[in-house]
């Protein structure tokens, strides 16, 4: 049976990090823009504090964004490497 590759769980980390963190700015500074995407923002900053179509709000949705995919990627890729040890 073929080996099965592992996720390097800190580059999964970064790139999730990155991808959610920009996507919750871009949404916020849309959001102050156009105002759409009014209801997905509120949904979000139900849980991430002071997260709202402001400036200041794009930003900490940048950094809230980023921990929050980071921590979330790294757990995926760990369990996805854990589960194809116990084979």
């Amino acid at each position: 049976m073929a080996k099965q590759a592992e996720i390097n769980s800190v580059n999964l980390a970064l790139a999730t990090g990155i991808t959610w963190g920009l996507a919750c700015f871009s949404l916020a500074l849309i959001t102050m823009k156009t105002g759409l995407g009014a209801l997905f923002l509120g949904a979000i900053g139900s849980l991430y504090f002071g997260y709202d179509d402001t400036v200041v709000g794009a930003f900490l949705g940048l950094v809230y964004g980023f921990l929050d995919g980071a921590c979330g990627g790294f757990v995926v890729a760990s369990v996805y490497n854990w589960l194809g040890k116990k084979k």
